[in-house]
């Protein structure tokens, strides 16, 4: 139990505040877990165009990759600009999706501490 000071009853404002606080704060964390699990999944389709270029999907599996690209592609594309592909040989390494693992780790990280704070 909350208690402001020693004697005094706890606040039910207080303790409304942390019980909201702690409800966004676990709504926000199974976003950022879906999100890692849909970058997880990019990254896995993006291998898959990379090591199998003749390949296209088509039907069910061509609008997955489409959900997958259009959830990714908004964070993605101004992390590119910042960071391009680099170039080395014949491949091209994507650093914007590693940085925004990254990002998302560590915002997973902040949320789980926040969280476990109250």
């Amino acid at each position: 139990m909350l208690w402001l000071a020693p004697g005094l009853p706890p606040s039910s404002t207080l303790i409304d505040d942390m019980v909201a606080l702690a409800l966004v704060l676990s709504v926000l964390s199974w976003v950022l877990l879906a999100f890692f699990l849909v970058l997880v999944a990019r990254f896995v389709l993006s291998l898959i165009v990379m090591f199998a270029p003749q390949w296209h999907p088509k039907g069910p599996l061509l609008l997955f990759f489409e959900l997958i690209y259009s959830i990714t592609d908004p964070l993605l594309k101004p992390l590119r600009r910042i960071l391009p592909p680099i170039g080395a040989g014949g491949v091209r390494i994507d650093l914007s999706m590693l940085m925004l693992f990254v990002i998302v780790s560590v915002a997973m990280s902040i949320n789980s501490t926040a969280l476990r704070s109250l």
